[in-house]
């Protein structure tokens, strides 16, 4: 004899709705914007003078003080071409470290190290400066959205109302 299992209405829904849920959450997934950031700056000797061109390994690091000690919040380092002293760098997660998370509150300052240095004496030059501005990068609300800020870039500012 056969055993049929009897569902009710209420069971049926409840499977599809959790099934509609874990639908939604997957397609934001996979449709959320990459979490980068790009990042410039100058390099210089105590001096002031430019350091040499070349390659350089960098270390660049997110932490809540400005002084050294408190809490590191992003690190990752990065092999660099430097020229004329200017380098310019795509940071992203790697190795547990979200930049969402980072740059998700308090006042930030980023530190900026050089950990490997050819024909030079090494040296290990580390300072912190504050990131007072937050990205809207991590946090792009909706396609609409990003494609309206899009176009007032390129067609300049709007002007305002009076």
């Amino acid at each position: 004899m056969k055993a049929q299992l009897r569902v009710s209405g209420s069971m049926k829904l409840a499977v599809l709705l959790v099934l509609a849920v874990m639908l939604l959450r997957a397609t934001a997934a996979l449709t959320a914007a990459p979490e980068l950031l790009s990042y410039q700056g100058v390099l210089t000797l105590s001096d002031g003078t430019v350091i040499p061109d070349g390659a350089y390994t960098i270390r660049f690091g997110v932490h809540d003080t400005a002084t050294p000690g408190g809490t590191e919040l992003f690190e990752q380092s990065l092999d660099v071409q430097v020229k004329d002293g200017l380098y310019n760098v795509i940071l992203s997660n790697q190795g547990g470290y979200s930049l969402a998370t980072a740059f998700g509150g308090s006042p930030l300052y980023m530190e900026v190290a050089i950990t490997a240095v050819p024909a030079v004496p090494v040296f290990h030059r580390r300072s912190r400066s504050s990131r007072a501005s937050r990205s809207r990068a991590f946090r792009t609300r909706s396609r609409r959205g990003a494609r309206r800020r899009r176009r007032r870039s390129r067609n300049g500012p709007r002007p305002r109302r009076s």
